[in-house]
């Protein structure tokens, strides 16, 4: 399962929406988004309980109005910070990662000194 390139918070939590409403559990939302099984229940359970996702489907006014709320944007500043954590490590796929060190052809062994 590969993971969705997105690089804007906006559209990570639509699409987290999406996944919720089409029934996705939250290991393979976490797999398919790139963020850990914690952080998909989390949010799970605050679109839930927000009303924001329902067995009919998502909610685009609720969605909306939690973007624009003081906590979707704290959500969102959130995301945008661990998104360049994860780009700077390499771990996103939106930049190359640094090449392996190469090992020494002839690994050196200690060597003991004669007296």
């Amino acid at each position: 399962m590969a993971h969705l390139q997105i690089d804007d918070p906006e559209t990570f939590f639509r699409t987290f929406a999406d996944l919720l409403a089409a029934g996705e559990d939250d290991k393979h939302m976490a797999r398919k988004l790139g963020c850990s099984r914690g952080e998909s229940k989390r949010r799970r359970q605050a679109f839930q309980k927000g009303g924001i996702v329902t067995e009919k489907g998502v909610s685009k006014e609720k969605l909306d109005a939690w973007l624009s709320s003081s906590d979707g944007q704290r959500a969102q500043r959130q995301w945008e910070g661990h998104h360049k954590r994860q780009q700077a490590m390499g771990a996103t796929g939106t930049k190359p990662q640094k090449g392996f060190r190469r090992q020494p052809e002839v690994k050196r062994g200690w060597m003991r000194q004669k007296i």
